[in-house]
């Protein structure tokens, strides 16, 4: 049973759910600065995979990170205890409906449009205009009186991964371009030929970064232009931290 909520409350326990990926947590950083600075008594949960930890951790604005693991019910009971006020669901799957609906909180939930996205990904039909993932989370987030800032995403380094611009090869040091090698879905990846005309074709000196699983499948591409291309699969964060000084990051 949902329990009455006012918005005029001392404080408000929030509890925002996102388990993946990397790109989407990241998206959802403008809701947590939003919540945090138009709600500032608000006390703010995250939930997510215990994989993107690192990634939600040096946050400055999360009160306190849940992880999902194997065990569902632990985590639902663990987070039945916190008596949460609203639960923000930016994931909408099997598992966030699970959890969402058993909390006894308000809850609110992003539109995913997968009719549209259905009908565009495997026949070609666009039923758009589409907006980007963002301003559909913000949309979410408007029964709080939470209005879109306009200031961007947020990415908080911890200090033990930062890179100083000195770590860098002779090459690199007057500027670079950064090419990021990612996805797991095909319909998300850059066709191999236009990966190779970008790097052949750039005048400037190139980076690349894999995940260490991706790797593999992206160093094939690399081997026609080995004099050019400056690049080993790293962590995460070390990537983030080196991004810092690239002239312009491609992903």
């Amino acid at each position: 049973m949902k329990r009455a909520v006012s918005l005029q409350k001392t404080t408000l326990k929030i509890l925002i759910i996102r388990f993946s990926a990397i790109g989407d947590i990241v998206w959802t950083s403008p809701l947590i600065r939003g919540l945090k600075t138009q709600l500032p008594h608000c006390e703010l949960h995250f939930c997510t995979k215990k994989q993107y930890a690192a990634l939600l951790a040096p946050h400055p604005l999360l009160d306190r990170i849940h992880y999902l693991d194997q065990n569902l019910p632990a985590l639902r009971k663990s987070l039945q205890a916190e008596k949460f006020d609203f639960v923000i669901d930016l994931h909408q799957n099997l598992r966030s409906n699970l959890l969402k609906w058993r909390l006894g909180a308000r809850v609110l939930t992003y539109r995913k449009y997968l009719w549209a996205r259905w009908l565009l990904v495997y026949f070609k039909i666009n039923r758009g205009p589409f907006r980007h993932w963002v301003d559909i989370f913000w949309d979410t987030v408007k029964p709080l009186g939470v209005v879109n800032d306009g200031q961007g995403l947020d990415f908080f380094i911890a200090p033990q991964d930062e890179v100083p611009p000195t770590d860098w090869p002779d090459t690199h040091q007057a500027g670079f371009v950064a090419f990021v090698i990612g996805a797991s879905e095909f319909t998300k990846k850059l066709p191999l030929v236009k990966k190779l005309n970008f790097a052949v074709g750039s005048s400037n000196p190139l980076r690349w970064w894999a995940a260490p699983k991706t790797a593999p499948k992206g160093i094939r591409w690399l081997r026609p232009c080995p004099n050019k291309l400056f690049g080993i699969p790293v962590a995460l964060f070390v990537w983030a931290s080196r991004l810092r000084w690239c002239n312009k990051p491609t992903t």
